[in-house]
């Protein structure tokens, strides 16, 4: 099982544009929330994404791209496989699922 981080940047998109790639993003397993060592889920910048699984990095791209593409502006991914995480000031979620 491997974490990657993941950003996306819609050019040019609409609020409503990328409401429609945060749901394509969660439905290909994609979470807008990184897990803490804390036992809390923390809300991750907007247009960060964590997935976890056994996926080569290319893959995890690809998937992502695909969401990206069916939003119809141009774009850019980029994703980083990494082995451990840290942040300050990610407001932790208490009223909805990551």
């Amino acid at each position: 099982m491997s974490d990657f981080m993941t950003r996306i940047e819609l050019h040019g998109a609409t609020r409503e544009q990328y409401d429609r790639l945060h749901v394509s993003m969660r439905a290909a397993g994609f979470r807008t929330a990184v897990f803490g060592t804390d036992n809390n889920w923390h809300q991750l910048p907007t247009a960060e994404y964590h997935y976890s699984g056994p996926d080569s990095i290319e893959a995890v791209r690809a998937a992502a791209a695909r969401c990206a593409a069916a939003v119809g502006t141009r774009y850019w991914v980029l994703v980083t496989k990494y082995d451990q995480c840290c942040w300050q000031g990610l407001p932790v979620i208490t009223t909805r699922a990551a």
